[in-house]
């Protein structure tokens, strides 16, 4: 169980103003939740895999997108089934890596999300967009090498 004032900076972190308020209280509410005595390790729904979602989405509207994959890939490896924290995190980590240009390991968290979420039209988007500018880059290789 989460202690009294890991729930206060949760909800305080919940309705900031600012994407770096909320990390800040998202931060500490973790903090204090993990530092309290027989904490749970993290497992599916639980109080601190949720809070790291929310410090992910954080991140993602701060452009910290290194963090965001950090945060992201601590969520979603985890022994567990997959739940919707995990989703979330997929997403975020696709869309930070896609923004960082890493778009081999952005195609790969497509391939995993069309496995769980078959057939989601952003998701086949975002594939297509990924495959057009591996063409794209591929033919300014064969351009330049001629």
């Amino acid at each position: 169980m989460a202690t009294r004032e890991a729930l206060d900076h949760y909800q305080r972190g919940v309705h900031a103003r600012s994407a770096r308020e909320a990390l800040e209280c998202f931060s500490r509410a973790l903090n204090l939740y993990r530092r309290q005595p027989g904490s749970p390790p993290p497992s599916p729904g639980s109080f601190d895999r949720d809070i790291l979602a929310w410090m992910t989405k954080a991140c993602l509207a701060m452009e910290n997108l290194s963090k965001v994959i950090k945060l992201a890939t601590e969520v979603i490896d985890y022994d567990g089934p997959i739940d919707e924290f995990s989703v979330q995190c997929l997403c975020y980590r696709r869309a930070a890596r896609r923004q960082l240009g890493r778009l081999q390991e952005a195609f790969t968290d497509c391939l995993i999300l069309n496995q769980i979420i078959p057939m989601n039209r952003e998701n086949l988007f975002v594939m297509q967009w990924i495959a057009t500018e591996v063409v794209v880059s591929f033919a300014k290789i064969q351009v330049s090498v001629s």
